[in-house]
């Protein structure tokens, strides 16, 4: 069966991050528990020369 890549992008405050990050710990293993599921992440954006790493190189 081929693999399909999900990918979703929140915009979170900077004072909300905390909590999003607790409610997706809490949920742990509820999707993975899924039949066919391969692979979860979170990523946090991260500071870098002033800017996310969504700023893109001139």
């Amino acid at each position: 069966m081929p693999s399909v890549v999900k990918i979703n992008v929140l915009t979170v405050p900077e004072e909300q991050r905390e909590v999003l990050e607790k409610r997706f710990a809490s949920r742990a293993g509820a999707v993975e528990s899924s039949d066919g599921f391969e692979w979860f992440e979170l990523l946090r954006p991260q500071q870098v020369l002033g800017c996310t790493t969504s700023c893109r190189s001139p």
